[in-house]
């Protein structure tokens, strides 16, 4: 079940990355955007970023996951599943300190259990929080969390871990359309539209898609029954489409996706 959140970020805070890649930077600079009380404390993985982020006022790099961890009100694990176990053989996390862990596939008990903690949480979000529009999904619900990176964007709370599995899986999707959208770009380039015209149009598109479908309770098939009706120039597309087993391929993409996510689980 899907939870509104709360808006309100609170007083002053310090938050803490262990591990600064790609999705963290821009985790961290979506924070920075829209959020001038907030210190963020940098360990010293991922180091090019780490360094280049560091310019910022309100970011320090700190010298060892420890300090961070010791200096940050609420801890962020932003590695790759498989420096889990070596981060703890170094490290120590405070009992009570909350931890989120934006690391896909690694279930809530077993992260409370690696960590010695039940103040864990699990977050995922897009690249667009870089720019305060990601989709953010967290798991289980805290008012302080959702608070706190509401900001980010979009909030969905999840009180089935399950769901929240499968809203990695939307994640991944958002991955997926850019490549649609290079190739619709490429059929309209090739066919003499102008690079920056058809860019304007797919974008245009993709936010007619978005703005109606939240204004309507239908399904999302039912919407486009009424847009593809017989003998439409979209009707013979999505026949189309149809005879190729395109929709069929999106499916089977998110169950390879879903079973990575919880094959992974199983085998921590």
């Amino acid at each position: 079940m899907v939870r509104p959140s709360k808006n309100s970020r609170g007083g002053r805070v310090s938050i803490g990355f262990i591990g600064v890649g790609d999705l963290a930077s821009k985790v961290i600079k979506g924070l920075l955007r829209e959020d001038s009380d907030v210190t963020i404390y940098l360990s010293p993985r991922g180091e090019t970023a780490s360094r280049a982020l560091a310019e910022h006022p309100q970011c320090i790099r700190l010298e060892s996951n420890q300090q961070v961890i010791d200096r940050a009100d609420m801890i962020v694990l932003a590695v790759r599943p498989e420096q889990l176990r070596d981060i703890m053989r170094d490290t120590t996390f405070p009992k009570g300190k909350k931890i989120v862990s934006l690391i896909a596939g690694i279930e809530l008990g077993t992260l409370k259990l690696l960590l010695d903690s039940e103040a864990v949480y699990r977050l995922m979000l897009t690249s667009a929080a870089e720019i305060n529009q990601s989709m953010i999904a967290i798991f289980p619900p805290d008012p302080a969390i959702e608070a706190r990176f509401a900001a980010l964007g979009n909030t969905l709370v999840f009180d089935s871990e399950n769901d929240f599995e499968l809203s990695t899986v939307g994640v991944c999707m958002n991955g997926w359309l850019y490549f649609l959208l290079h190739a619709m770009h490429s059929w309209f380039t090739e066919r003499g539209m102008g690079e920056a015209q058809a860019k304007k149009l797919l974008i245009h598109c993709l936010k007619d898609i978005s703005a109606y479908a939240e204004q309507h309770s239908l399904p999302f098939n039912q919407i486009g029954e009424s847009i593809a009706t017989p003998g439409t120039h979209t009707d013979a597309g999505l026949q189309m489409l149809n005879r190729h087993h395109s929709h069929a391929a999106w499916s089977a993409a998110c169950e390879v996706v879903y079973n990575r996510l919880t094959n992974h689980t199983a085998q921590q």
